[in-house]
């Protein structure tokens, strides 16, 4: 593969070295190219890697002659005409897993961001007792008690209207 052939946009400085590692004649382009400039850092690219935030649009897509491959390195691909890459012979690729793992640690301070915030709305006098009865020695949480945050009772109901038996242990 010639050296303008491989063409990655939106790469992090600290990761270039290890693109090169495997592909030593690549390319690298800013992401921040749009339209003719975009075009023109494209056109002997034969195979593109970039990110979602470069947009192809078929604009863009049309006036590449030798693109074939155009992967993106996220799970979505909505920045990509995939009409447009049809029509013109162009396989798209994306990376269906990618992030799985942040997204579900997200999810879990998400929840425990919550609970905090649960937490801080418990008059001071018991928001000891609570604290120490639920994180530090684990005890499950009832609905009717009255220790129970009511911010963090109202995100546990369900469609139905019923409020989960919840265990809050510690770690």
């Amino acid at each position: 593969m010639k050296e303008s052939s491989l063409l990655f946009l939106d790469v992090d400085d600290s990761d270039k070295s290890l693109v090169r590692e495997r592909f030593p004649h690549a390319v690298f382009a800013d992401a921040t190219l749009r339209d003719a400039e975009l075009i023109a850092a494209c056109k002997e690219a034969e195979v593109i890697s970039c990110f979602l935030t470069t947009p192809f649009p078929r604009s863009i897509i049309e006036k590449q002659p030798k693109l074939k491959l155009l992967c993106t390195r996220s799970v979505g691909y909505d920045h990509i005409d995939l009409q447009a890459c049809r029509e013109k012979g162009i396989t798209v690729c994306n990376v269906p897993d990618y992030g799985s793992h942040v997204i579900a640690e997200h999810v879990f301070a998400l929840l425990l961001s919550a609970l905090r915030l649960a937490q801080l709305e418990i008059e001071p006098e018991k928001q000891n007792y609570w604290l120490t009865r639920a994180l530090l020695v684990g005890e499950d949480l009832q609905p009717d008690d009255e220790l129970f945050p009511p911010p963090l009772l109202r995100s546990l109901k369900n469609l139905r209207g019923e409020i989960p038996r919840t265990s809050i242990l510690p770690s």
